[in-house]
């Protein structure tokens, strides 16, 4: 399996290979590998790191460097080198620097991505005539930036429990509305410029898109936001989670579409719409409760009397032990406790019950076999609880990740010295 994708892969990338050479013979990249094409404070961008990153480009998009295909592609792809030239320059003022070992499991991550090794990636780069150094350098930016932008939001504002009992509240006041699996390629704009930059690149992904090129592999190669290496998943998301303009979107689509370019306050935003569904309550089919029963010995006879001894019994007792103590004043037998069982094991009768009583409160009673039965919830536990308290501590996380990366990008854009000389 692996071999027969690495020969569709080779052969795919034989054109793309040829192109990363030609790319250097342009009128665009004919100078001098050391001329100087941007200045980004007191580093340079040379002839020969843009000649690379073009090539590698057009390996990935399998595109020939026609004269139209270098207009798109130069401007975008001088801008993502200064991005990165200031991701590092940022994250090496506080400390941080990406080792080999982790640009290393980056490659190994993408290599997995394509169905190849990182060795047979690594051969695939050097028939293409594109220097493995390239593609390392891009890791290597995106490595360091991550672990810089996480560690500032969990110096200013980490999710906490009290985030996460709040986002499980607003799921259980939500259950029932409808909430999509939703992808995304994010776009970032800044000024005028880079406006007509980001329709450049949307035309190009799109073309791509109609063409068969999974949405995944573009957004990993194309995408801005924080999601790109997950090949823009953005999981479940409520409508309130969605912004207005996705959503007035999405509500004139279908599962299995792509949307059209919209324009939101960051950039512009491919999304796609992959499924629906109806929130369900977070617990649904994880619920586990401990009871406590009390059972009034009673005749056909006594069964009245034995049904308002259970009731003012109920009334009285507000925790399991006070049941128990209730019972014993009245010389009933003790309570019996069963072990935790899930909601779904229970009988219907007793399991809406035992999923909605508060703990503490005695639900009933129930005429059973040899008396009058009340029940008490002890305890109740969520076999998912860590599970699902995780995936949203993950999901809170990726969002706030994504919003500071964006802010803390365009400022170190606007306070920096860039000269490009294109």
């Amino acid at each position: 399996m692996v071999a027969a994708v690495m020969r569709a892969l080779v052969r795919s990338l034989a054109a793309a290979g040829c192109a990363a050479g030609l790319a250097l013979a342009t009128p665009v990249l004919a100078q001098s590998e050391l001329r100087i094409v941007a200045v980004v404070n007191d580093e340079v961008i040379t002839q020969y790191d843009l000649g690379a990153r073009i090539g590698l480009v057009l390996l990935a998009s399998r595109e020939q460097p026609t004269p139209q295909v270098m207009q798109r592609v130069l401007r975008p792809v001088v801008r993502q080198l200064i991005d990165e030239r200031l991701q590092l320059q940022e994250a090496a003022s506080r400390g941080i620097t990406a080792s080999p070992a982790e640009v290393q499991e980056a490659l190994n991550d993408l290599a997995q991505a394509n169905g190849v090794s990182a060795e047979q990636l690594v051969q695939v780069l050097a028939r293409a005539n594109v220097p493995i150094e390239t593609l390392r350098a891009q890791l290597r930016a995106r490595v360091a930036w991550q672990r810089l932008v996480v560690r500032r939001l969990q110096a200013t504002r980490s999710v906490t429990p009290e985030d996460i009992d709040e986002e499980l509240a607003e799921l259980r006041r939500n259950v029932g509305q409808p909430e999509y699996l939703l992808a995304e390629i994010q776009i970032n704009v800044d000024g005028a410029e880079g406006e007509a930059q980001a329709r450049q690149t949307l035309a190009n992904i799109i073309g791509r898109l109609q063409a068969g090129e999974p949405f995944p592999a573009l957004a990993r190669q194309f995408s801005e936001s924080s999601t790109a290496p997950a090949g823009g998943d953005l999981g479940w998301s409520r409508e309130s989670q969605i912004e207005s303009e996705i959503l007035t979107a999405l509500r004139s689509m279908r599962p299995g579409q792509v949307s059209q370019p919209i324009r939101t306050p960051s950039g512009f935003v491919l999304v796609a719409y992959r499924e629906q569904r109806r929130i369900q309550p977070p617990e649904a089919g994880a619920v586990v409760v401990a009871l406590r029963q009390v059972l009034i010995p009673a005749t056909p006879q006594t069964a009245e009397e034995a049904l308002a001894a259970a009731r003012q019994i109920q009334a009285q007792a507000r925790s399991c032990d006070d049941l128990g103590a209730a019972v014993a004043r009245r010389g009933a037998p003790p309570p019996v406790d069963s072990p935790a069982t899930p909601i779904t094991a229970l009988a219907p009768a007793l399991a809406e019950p035992a999923a909605n009583t508060p703990v503490g409160q005695a639900f009933g009673p129930f005429r059973a076999e040899g008396g009058i039965a009340l029940m008490m919830v002890c305890q109740r536990t969520s076999t998912g609880d860590a599970q699902l308290r995780d995936a949203i501590r993950q999901r809170l996380t990726i969002e706030r990740v994504d919003v500071l990366a964006r802010r803390y990008l365009r400022d170190l854009r606007q306070s920096a010295f860039i000269d490009v000389r294109l």
